[in-house]
């Protein structure tokens, strides 16, 4: 949407040309997340529950706008005064720079973020010097920079995030309450649930060559944030790929020659050879799962790998009865009633205070 520029100028000058309402994110589905992690055109930041905010500074001005419009004024709301702390911090970047983020707090949701960005300054700032203490800012995106406008430039969303940490390196902006977000290029779906495991919100993932689209929300910026939990039968490990097919043949230190198990930094040898490190070991890198059914019966509903510690690889392969028949809880970003499968599976724990009997198809997937 379009807001009234007379009306900008004069209630945060110098933000003339630099309000625009931000993009939305797509909630993918589970098809589209599985598409995009079976190619290399995607990278992922950790999401955080918070509250998006604008960081805008001009020539006449610092500003930090909520992504919601004023009904009173029709403009993004400044609410720069609520965290003086963050806008000292930033105020070392050009005029002309926009970054985008989130206020949150570590180990919070957005409802604790309401308490200090939705009263009045003085009492914020008391709030964050008391018992609330000091508030942060995430920030995942650069939209503007030293007056260039990267939005309208076509910036792509991989090129805006290298931008944004060669600006983070410049300026020094390391501070106890202002934080980069870390892009990754691989487990998307691992990522997710280790985050949620850990009280997260999940993560975004964003098409390498999108581009930024203001009040819009395109299938090139995605979220990845539901989750369930499921305890389940373990029904024993599953043996390792033998053959490794990974990127880095050149450093890797596990083959087999004739038969023999070798480790080290080999030369002259086939890269038909290299074997993945828990073949190596003998581990297993993966547990059968089931439920047991109206019949009375123990029903395989699936595999799990993501989760398993080299140590806990190694245990099932040592000892396979200690786990067989045991009860796991499994985080899953959701499950398919119709299929009887989960999807995105994660192994959170093993738990002995629930017997193997409890855990049926029908209280599962009702």
């Amino acid at each position: 949407m379009g807001f009234d520029k007379e009306k900008i100028a004069e209630l945060y000058p110098g933000a003339e040309n630099m309000m625009f309402s931000p993009m939305k994110y797509y909630a993918a589905s589970d098809e589209k997340i599985d598409r995009a992690c079976e190619t290399n055109d995607w990278f992922g930041e950790k999401k955080i529950d918070g509250a998006l905010y604008l960081a805008t500074l001009t020539e006449k001005g610092n500003y930090l706008f909520s992504r919601t419009p004023s009904k009173k004024t029709g403009l993004l709301v400044d609410k720069s005064e609520n965290v003086p702390h963050i806008m000292n911090a930033l105020s070392v970047l050009p005029k002309g720079t926009i970054l985008l983020g989130e206020i949150y707090y570590p180990n919070g949701t957005s409802k604790n973020v309401t308490s200090i960005m939705g009263c009045l300054p003085e009492k914020a700032k008391e709030r964050q010097m008391g018992e609330y203490g000091y508030i942060s800012y995430y920030v995942h995106d650069i939209l503007w920079y030293n007056g260039i406008n990267l939005i309208a430039g076509k910036a792509t969303n991989l090129e805006r995030y290298c931008i944004l940490q060669k600006v983070w390196e410049k300026y020094n902006l390391e501070h106890p309450n202002i934080h980069l977000a870390e892009a990754f290029f691989d487990d998307f779906k691992g990522r997710a649930a280790r985050i949620i495991s850990e009280g997260g919100e999940g993560i975004v993932m964003k098409l390498k060559t999108g581009v930024y689209e203001p009040d819009k929300r395109p299938q090139t910026n995605l979220k990845v944030k539901s989750v369930d939990y499921v305890d389940v039968i373990c029904l024993g490990g599953i043996d390792p790929t033998r053959e490794y097919s990974g990127k880095d043949i050149e450093s890797w230190e596990y083959w087999e020659v004739d038969g023999r198990k070798l480790k080290g930094f080999l030369y002259g040898v086939e890269a038909s050879e290299a074997i993945t490190k828990a073949y190596y070991y003998g581990w297993k890198t993966a547990i059968r799962i089931g439920l047991y059914n109206s019949k009375g019966e123990i029903e395989e509903i699936g595999t799990v790998s993501s989760g398993l510690t080299d140590e806990l690889r190694a245990d099932l392969a040592e000892n396979p009865s200690k786990y067989e028949g045991r009860v796991v809880a499994i985080q899953a970003m959701s499950r398919d009633k119709k299929e009887h499968t989960l999807r995105h599976p994660f192994i959170v724990q093993f738990r002995d205070d629930k017997p193997a009997r409890d855990c049926t198809i029908e209280e599962t997937f009702s």
